[in-house]
């Protein structure tokens, strides 16, 4: 995904936001370089979610997947890439489908369904 970001950074046009969902702050990945690019661009916004937060953070609490609704206002012209422990992803696809977005703008790897599928 850190690829694709930078890519889309140099070549892509329009606003891009990352929505990342991470245990605990401290084993966020890539946070600093994120914050960094969101920092110097003024087409990228980041926001981070936490399940398992300590008392000091102040910002969004839950599941990545709970948040899409309060930071999206539109999901039928927009592109989401979806990445993570399977689970997750099945969950942050079905929900965008619920909130409207159609099936070809929602991209993840694409295994993911079968291996939840089977537990």
């Amino acid at each position: 995904m850190m690829a694709m970001l930078r890519q889309y950074l140099r070549e892509g046009t329009g606003h891009a936001h990352i929505l990342l969902g991470e245990k605990r702050a401290e084993t966020i990945i890539h946070r600093e370089t994120l914050n960094e690019l969101a920092a110097n661009n003024p087409n990228l916004n980041l926001t981070f979610v936490l399940s398992d937060p300590n008392w000091e953070w102040t910002g969004r609490i839950g599941y990545a997947q709970e948040h899409l609704e309060d930071l999206f206002d539109e999901f039928t012209e927009r592109d989401f890439y979806v990445c993570g422990v399977p689970p997750m992803v099945v969950q942050a696809k079905n929900r965008l489908a619920e909130l409207g977005a159609p099936d070809e703008r929602i991209h993840s790897e694409g295994w993911e369904d079968s291996v939840v599928a089977d537990d």
